[in-house]
């Protein structure tokens, strides 16, 4: 049991305050008591023990002064004189002048997610000791056998079975990626996988049911909203589906998936290595390679149909290259190291001008064929990171599974690059981020899986540049708090989904393709 002190002002007490209760009770017996302004605060402090201070940016110094924008970071300057337990200030936005000044203060972390703060606030409590109750159900699926296995995470459950799986069913689960009304088609296809595995397959449904009643039997207020935990084991013959656009077919507002604290896939195979983990060694040993490949214009190829394509103007790639190279490289609150070291990071198609802070890079030499094929030939890197164009062509593959392209090069002049031609460079790597359209299908992640790489993130469908920068911004913000690839890309994928909804796919036909050990 943990004695938790809320500060925040009324404002984000009505709109915050009971929904971060409400996830740290449902996580453990524990205490939340609450003042809106930093003098009674302070008080409270002087007079009795908690264990973890949550205060809002936006506060007051008492109970007649107005609120403040400075207000809560002053509150944790002033508790910290008299208190050493970890605080968390929950503000609007991280900017990176205040992550400098939380910095400045011994254990406390910025944080930027109220629907998500009590549970965050519970891993920085004890991070080493905090399991979180889900319900993990991996799916293996092959083209005429599939099957489940459900098991309970921080409360004792398992359950097996096999899975009727029609053909017809699931010759729906694959779309047209060029549909118009995506939102419809993926929102089809999603309600028939679930009507597959929850009416189709009764024994399915009724140990989920089993599973959530157990949880809440051993658990208690901790097991009511019990997240599920997906991966997809998959033959590559059932690659293509369109599993991750799973639906809820109760009348929830959200889609199932959307809301899912995990979801990854997997292709079938032995369990990797652990040691291939991108954190499983210190981040001095981490060295990661940025590719801002700002190209367009018409390319000219014979591996691709009709010998052409045209590539759009990319408008943010730069920005999402500097803001990813920014969350690479900051300190993290949590653990006080970078998840790599400013010297560790390479990146083409950028130059720093060595500005003070060393971290503002600026457009140079495009990103050339041969100037990527070095950078990836000299190996040992553990985390690339793609922004830029890539195509998917299904037809005139020269593999199985179909052909992915990238593109390098300067502006109105592209270079086509088979993906097929340097993964093998690749190999060495523990995590591939493609933040680029159709970099999700067979002729990229699976191929990159394949391959020996630990794991990928692509897009099954086109995205827009501007989506696919926030969604990175999102992934690394918490990639750095959390560092597990699961746990990013579910807050990102739910982070976008919230921002827009129907209209934009990223959220998705984002996919992650990991092994289990660390989604």
């Amino acid at each position: 049991m943990a004695n938790f002190l809320m500060v925040l002002n009324w404002q984000q007490v009505e709109t915050h305050g009971e929904a971060i209760k409400t996830q740290i009770q449902q996580r453990g017996v524990h205490t939340v008591q609450h003042e809106s302004n930093a003098e009674r605060a302070l008080q409270l402090l002087q007079k009795q023990r908690v264990d973890f201070i949550i205060v809002g940016s936006r506060l007051a110094a008492d109970a007649g002064a107005v609120v403040t924008d400075a207000g809560g970071l002053q509150l944790c300057r002033d508790a910290r004189l008299l208190t050493a337990v970890p605080m968390m200030l929950l503000a609007p936005a991280l900017t990176s002048d205040l992550i400098r000044e939380c910095a400045r203060v011994k254990d406390l972390s910025p944080y930027a997610d109220p629907g998500s703060a009590g549970a965050f606030a519970l891993d920085l409590l004890s991070p080493d000791h905090v399991v979180d109750p889900a319900l993990q159900i991996r799916i293996t699926a092959r083209p005429r056998d599939w099957s489940f296995v459900m098991r309970g995470v921080g409360f004792n459950f398992r359950g097996d079975g096999p899975l009727a799986i029609s053909s017809a069913a699931s010759s729906l689960w694959v779309t047209n990626l060029m549909r118009p009304d995506w939102y419809s088609a993926f929102s089809d296809i999603g309600k028939s996988i679930r009507t597959a595995l929850c009416e189709d397959n009764p024994p399915f449904e009724l140990q989920r049911r089993m599973a959530h009643a157990m949880a809440v039997e051993q658990l208690g207020t901790a097991g009511k909203n019990l997240p599920e935990h997906l991966i997809f084991d998959v033959a590559a013959d059932c690659y293509p589906l369109m599993l991750e656009s799973v639906f809820d077919p109760s009348p929830l507002p959200e889609p199932w998936l959307a809301r899912a604290s995990s979801v990854a896939r997997r292709l079938q195979g032995p369990d990797a290595d652990s040691a291939a983990d991108l954190f499983s060694g210190p981040p001095a040993a981490r060295r990661a390679l940025l590719i801002c490949a700002d190209t367009n214009g018409t390319v000219f190829s014979d591996k691709l149909v009709g010998g052409m394509t045209k590539l759009d103007p990319l408008t943010l790639v730069g920005i999402e290259c500097n803001r990813v190279l920014r969350l690479l490289t900051t300190v993290s609150p949590r653990t006080g190291q970078p998840l790599f070291l400013p010297g560790n990071v390479k990146v083409l198609g950028m130059t720093d001008p060595k500005t003070p802070g060393g971290f503002d890079f600026q457009r140079t030499e495009p990103v050339s064929r041969g100037m990527l094929e070095d950078a990836l030939r000299s190996g040992g890197w553990d985390l690339i990171h793609f922004a830029g164009h890539t195509y998917y062509q299904p037809l005139g593959a020269q593999q199985n599974g179909g052909t992915g392209f990238l593109f390098v090069g300067p502006p109105d002049a592209p270079e086509c690059i088979d993906f097929g031609d340097v993964v093998s460079y690749m190999r060495s790597a523990r995590f591939v981020y493609l933040s680029s359209c159709e970099s999700g299908n067979s002729g990229f992640a699976s191929l990159a899986a394949g391959s020996g790489i630990h794991a990928v993130l692509g897009y099954r469908c086109r995205v827009n540049d501007r989506t696919a920068a926030i969604q990175a911004r999102q992934f690394y913000q918490m990639l750095l708090r959390s560092q597990s690839l699961g746990a990013a890309f579910g807050h990102a994928r739910r982070r976008i989904y919230r921002r827009f909804g129907e209209r934009d796919n990223a959220w998705a036909s984002a996919m992650l393709v990991t092994p289990e050990f660390r989604a």
